[in-house]
């Protein structure tokens, strides 16, 4: 699991899709800006600290990335796309 980081975060309702990746997949907690206060956000940050499952989900989602070619895979088939 080292390197594999679970989240917590803030959204503004903007994300592309409106959604958010890392809480849909497991990896994280999120909290919309209009309900953020520092209580929720310390409840967020704690359940995914005291949940290894978080970060197992973190470690399989950074496996994956890694195995597809990661940032540089990524990268590669923005190029194709766009160029």
């Amino acid at each position: 699991m080292a390197g594999a980081t679970a989240s917590a975060s803030a959204l503004d309702g903007h994300e592309q899709g409106g959604d958010d990746k890392a809480g849909l997949q497991g990896a994280g907690e999120s909290i919309y800006l209009k309900e953020l206060s520092p209580a929720r956000l310390r409840a967020a940050i704690s359940r995914v600290l005291e949940n290894p499952e978080y970060a197992r989900t973190a470690a399989d989602m950074q496996a994956a990335i890694l195995k597809s070619g990661g940032v540089k895979g990524a990268a590669a088939v923005i190029e194709q796309v766009l160029f």
